[in-house]
């Protein structure tokens, strides 16, 4: 399955160099009050890998629209 993810628009830059450095293509789209969401196709989820993407993902918080969650950002100590 894709994801359907939404983000804070001042992390747009950051994000886009993360996914890219890792070979994830989505899109990016503006959206109201500062947010912004972002596609990830089932075929790039599939290659990259479901695990492999939450741990890309996993200094980002987020939305993600399938489940309805906040995914907080992980913290390193």
């Amino acid at each position: 399955m894709g994801m359907q993810l939404v983000f804070d628009a001042s992390d747009e830059s950051k994000l886009a160099e993360t996914l890219a450095s890792h070979g994830v293509t989505c899109e990016m789209f503006p959206m109201p009050d500062g947010r912004l969401g972002i596609s990830i196709p089932t075929r790039v989820v599939e290659v990259v890998g479901e695990s492999t993407m939450e741990s890309i993902l996993g200094s980002f918080t987020y939305i993600d629209l399938w489940s309805g969650g906040v995914r907080e950002k992980v913290r390193h100590r």
